[in-house]
């Protein structure tokens, strides 16, 4: 992928502010669905009216100047045209209320958006290798003209804009579209870099290198087409959290009284204003059960009114006034992380006297490195080290399917 380092211009682009504030009705509250489509709907109006003026330009530029690079590097503005359609409909589709076929919306529509206008991308530039290679094939020289010359390089800038634009709205409203775009026209600009520099160069060594140049511009397409797909197939595919999500919800929630600890974290997206999670937290057993209502009701609705997230909240009692049990947690815990070195932690622990008998309970935790990699052998493992210490005990140990 292309990166630029854009803070410093992002932090000077007045003209969106200006935009937003004058288009978008409480442009400032970015968590309102509402208010994000309408972000992402001036982003795409913005790039559909530049991106059309720009293939008309360089259309007429690549005709004057018997040019396939330029003429591909037009096409190539069409085809962003196209995209910015495509996230135009997404957008307003995205919109649509949950249905009884769609209980969780239609946020997914942006994802679906992005990954066709990879393809696109990926056609253009398949599409242009073919007419490059027959254009250094036949050796047909490139004409030139400083004017149509300036023209291309106004062109990069106007492309930067866009990009820098689409670049600021998509970390705004976090969405994936709207940043394939912005990486299309950062490749966008720089092809066009290219393709003017060669230009310029032919007319000093009289050798024309648009053939060549066309190859490069059509192989830098390509390869950002292939690169935003994995991108937005990770997303429909279901991808884990960022670390700083999980970090923050974490900390929230440990910061209530009577919350001793937490697991089993899942999280899913079914669009950038729709996240669905569950998590296991443990309080203490001798809690009222009404209380305990209560507190976990109200850590729900705060994680949902600040993060955007609706939780659903597993409780796992923990007894901790049982000071055999938690010295019997605490050694086992101890001798498995000092011994097994594929496992974080042990979670849910419990012990339970059943028929007269103790039986210990408890889950393992693998590391992510190893989480694919251990079967049922580390079971049989942690039980022969829990048996050997406590062996007038039975033993049922679990492998935990979560990575937080």
């Amino acid at each position: 992928m292309l990166y630029f380092n854009t803070n410093k211009i992002l932090g000077r682009s007045n003209m969106l502010n200006f935009l937003s504030k004058k288009f978008i009705r409480n442009h400032q509250n970015v968590k309102d669905p509402k208010v994000r489509s309408s972000y992402g709907l001036l982003c795409s109006y913005i790039s559909i009216v530049l991106n059309l003026i720009l293939f008309l330009i360089k259309v007429f530029i690549g005709v004057v100047l018997k040019s396939i690079s330029i003429t591909a590097d037009a096409f190539n503005n069409l085809s962003d045209s196209a995209s910015s359609i495509i996230n135009l409909i997404a957008f307003k589709f995205s919109m649509k209320p949950a249905d009884k076929e769609h209980p969780q919306g239609h946020g997914r529509y942006e994802y679906i958006a992005s990954l066709i206008v990879s393809f696109l991308i990926i056609f253009i530039g398949i599409s242009f290798i073919k007419s490059s290679i027959e254009k250094i094939m036949s050796k047909e020289n490139t004409n030139f003209s400083i004017i149509l010359f300036v023209i291309l390089i106004i062109s990069i800038f106007i492309k930067i804009w866009i990009g820098i634009i689409n670049l600021k709205v998509s970390k705004k409203i976090n969405s994936k579209s709207l940043k394939a775009t912005s990486v299309d026209a950062f490749y966008d600009a720089l092809t066009t870099t290219i393709l003017s520099a060669s230009l310029l160069l032919s007319n000093f060594i009289k050798i024309s290198l648009d053939g060549y140049a066309g190859v490069i511009i059509s192989l830098f397409i390509i390869y950002s087409g292939i690169g935003l797909i994995k991108e937005t197939m990770s997303s429909l595919l279901g991808e884990a959290p960022s670390d700083e999500i999980v970090k923050e919800l974490k900390e929230k929630i440990l910061s209530y009284k009577n919350i001793l600890g937490l697991h089993d974290l899942v999280v899913h997206n079914y669009g950038p204003n729709k996240t669905l999670a569950s998590i296991h937290v443990e309080v203490p057993s001798n809690l009222n059960l009404i209380d305990v209502h209560s507190l976990i009701d109200r850590i729900e609705k705060d994680i949902e009114n600040t993060m955007m997230i609706h939780l659903v909240i597993h409780i796992d009692p923990i007894d901790i006034h049982n000071k055999e049990s938690l010295e019997i947690y605490n050694t086992i815990r101890s001798l498995i992380k000092e011994n097994i070195n594929e496992i974080s932690d042990i979670i849910d622990f419990r012990v339970v006297n059943k028929n007269g008998k103790n039986t210990i309970f408890f889950e393992i935790k693998l590391k992510k490195e190893f989480y694919d990699k251990i079967n049922f052998d580390i079971i049989d493992e942690c039980t022969k080290i829990v048996l050997s210490k406590y062996n007038n005990f039975d033993c049922k140990i679990f492998k935990n399917n979560t990575f937080n």
